[in-house]
């Protein structure tokens, strides 16, 4: 559990995210191969952001929802 400001008596402190201890231990460690799909930003060699193939296809303005067309 983390500390808090509130009075536990107050307001009961929630549990801790799983998901971010998983991110720790990643962060710690050393294998120098390891991919990092926990949190949902992926980033490439140099850092920059890298959109799944799949998410990119379906944000292409090309795709229309159900093949329906805006009048």
């Amino acid at each position: 559990m983390t500390a808090t400001i509130f009075s536990p008596g107050l307001i009961p402190q929630a549990p801790d995210d799983p998901h971010y201890g998983l991110r720790a231990a990643h962060r710690s460690d050393t294998f120098d191969r390891k991919v990092d799909f926990i949190i949902g930003l992926y980033r490439d060699n140099e850092g920059h952001p890298w959109i799944l193939p799949v998410v990119k296809k379906v944000r292409s303005p090309s795709q229309t929802p159900f093949g329906i067309m805006a009048i």
